[in-house]
């Protein structure tokens, strides 16, 4: 019953993949089944404790660094002369790390500067992203070098590290 109950799952979310959704991946056998019953403790009391961080961050009246983000997006996104206002005082913003932002970063630069970005200068290498862990979306710099009017230049000194580890460096890259 419950393979039946996954495999109408997975149809659901096929179903759904014409309406913006992706699956990502799909599991819809017997062993999926009873490990997930086997965690179905861990999960309850993950969401246990999600809900009271959630009371919490209500009875301070706080937000988690998402929320602001997210709330930022939107109001930005819905009030033109809020968006007007922050462009107007905010004439270039400079990203450093770029590959290391997620999706939400991405969105509120695109909310506060325009879709093209042009007043946006990012720096960033996608062979040195190591926040994938908290949702760092390197694409997000590839897509930045892929605007229209994006120059590139290339960095090729480094003030950070002697020649000898750089070359090292570039040997167990390529």
């Amino acid at each position: 019953q419950a393979t039946r109950g996954v495999q109408r799952g997975a149809a659901s979310v096929k179903r759904r993949k014409g309406r913006g959704f992706t699956v990502l991946a799909g599991v819809a056998d017997a062993r999926f089944g009873r490990d997930a019953r086997g965690y179905s403790d861990r999960v309850r009391a993950a969401a246990a404790l999600f809900r009271r961080f959630d009371v919490l961050l209500q009875e301070r009246t706080a937000l988690t660094y998402s929320d602001l983000l997210f709330r930022a997006d939107v109001e930005v996104r819905r009030l033109p002369a809020l968006r007007d206002e922050l462009r107007r005082r905010f004439l270039h913003c400079s990203v450093d790390e770029y590959q290391d932002t997620d999706i939400a970063q991405h969105r509120f630069l695109q909310a506060v500067f325009g879709e093209s970005l042009e007043s946006v200068m990012a720096v960033g290498d996608v062979r040195q992203s190591i926040y994938a862990f908290r949702g760092a979306h390197p694409e997000n710099m590839e897509e930045f070098a892929a605007l229209p009017n994006c120059v590139h230049f290339r960095l090729t000194e480094s003030r950070r590290s002697r020649q000898e580890i750089l070359d090292f460096a570039h040997r167990v890259i390529s």
